[in-house]
This record gives C-alpha cells, structure tokens and sequence, in this order.
C-alpha cells in the first residue's frame, strides 16, 4: 500500500534545472528546495531514503555540524521502524504457513464429507427425505420445487401501542406465501392467525398485559412445510 509522506508546504519545480547553488530558472539561482519524494513509496523504501540522508549528513560533519534533529534520533526512529516491518515479515510469513496447513486440512475434510454423502445417498438409495436427513442438500433439476423447509428465526416483539406486537423471520426461498398462527400458550390450541407474502407481520388487537405465542410456515406450489419453532412476547 502506497505511504503519502509529502510534507505540507514543501514544492519541487521538475521542470527547473539545479546546480550546486539552486534551481537555475531564467538565468537567476534560486534557493535550494528539498523534493522529498517519498509520495507512493513502500515503507522500505521510505527507510532507505531516510539511512542515505542519515549516512550523508554523517559524512559531512564539517557542513552539518549540528544536525537537528540528532542524527542519534533519526538513527533510533529508522531502526525502530525496521525492527517492526521484521516482525510484520515474520508474522505473515507465518500466516502464509498457517493458510497453506489450513488449506490441507480443509482438502481432507471436504474429502471426509463427500465420502460421508456418499454413504447417504447410497441409504437413501433414491429417497430425497433421507437425503435431507442426513444433513446434505439435493441436487436441484432446472426448474424443479422442492418441499418447503422448516421457518427459522421466528421472533415477535411487543409493538409500539397497546394490544400490538410484530413478528418477522428469516425469508425462505422459493416460497409463495406464509401462514401464521397464534396462541395464548405454546401448547395450544393454535388459530389462523394471517397470510402474507413478505417475512414479517404486524399483530393488532391482542388482549394488553398477556402472552402471546406465534408460529409460521412457509407455503409453495407443493403445499406448506413445517411450523417455525413458537415465538413469544408480552403484549403491552
């Protein structure tokens, strides 16, 4: 990732022409600018920058008598940076290790689970239900319905007025519409309570103070599958 160090204030004319006593532009010397052109560099790069500045003002003591900062100081930010982009080299050295044995593992444990599949499907020797029992999904002809499974994260809240709660749960694909049902305790007796195309449902008219339980099943061209695990909230 490019570093942008470019420091505010600080310009370089690249079209002007230097000698040791500054750009020539026109004929007239102009004073000396730094371009520090350390814009889109990798940090290694901007440390080297930062060594040959330190080496060279080192080796010019007669001219930079007293560096400031002390090329002490520069010298320690340097290696303290250094230091560290080490121990980042290490540590994705070995995060690439680690993804490489994590690689393995997953290729054997894929291998696990299709030899599993098979011995499903040779129980299921045709039977899609015992497909679905074992935990592995069907393949789908082009075009083709399958039964509707279970409605999951069925949640109902209590709703903002009295008497009104709100229910929502995970859409299923594939299905037509939803069928819901509600109760005053989750052993029953269940009644009809809507039937709605979207995963959610606003409830009205619900005794204040009481509990109430909601279950809902997703419905397709092959008929309903099976209920939701039961909801429920206070109404307020």
């Amino acid at each position: 990732m490019p570093f942008h160090y470019d420091a505010p204030g600080v310009s370089y004319d690249s079209g002007a022409t230097y000698d040791v006593g500054g750009p020539i532009t026109g004929g007239k010397k102009m004073p000396a600018q730094i371009a520090y052109n350390l814009r889109g560099l990798e940090p290694r790069e901007v440390l080297t920058k930062i060594k040959n500045a330190h080496d060279a003002v080192l080796a010019h003591v007669a001219t930079f008598a007293t560096p400031n900062p002390t090329l002490a100081s520069v010298l320690a930010a340097h290696d303290a940076t250094d230091d560290k982009l080490d121990d980042i080299d290490a540590k994705e050295s070995e995060l690439n290790m680690l993804r490489e044995e994590r690689d393995a593992l997953l290729e054997a444990a894929v291998g696990k689970y299709r030899a599993l599949g098979s011995y499903v499907e040779n129980i299921a020797n045709g039977n899609p239900a015992i497909v679905l029992e074992g935990g592995y999904d069907l393949v789908q002809p082009r075009g083709a319905t399958l039964p509707m499974p279970k409605v999951e994260s069925n949640a109902l809240t209590a709703g903002d007025n009295d008497g009104e709660a709100d229910g929502t749960w995970d859409a299923v694909k594939g299905s037509k519409s939803y069928e819901l049902q509600t109760a005053a305790n989750p052993a029953g007796p269940w009644t009809h309570e809507a039937t709605t195309t979207v995963s959610s449902h606003h409830f009205t008219g619900k005794p204040s103070g009481q509990k109430l339980w909601s279950r809902v099943r997703a419905v397709n061209k092959l008929g309903p599958g099976p209920w939701s695990d039961p909801a429920c909230c206070t109404v307020p």
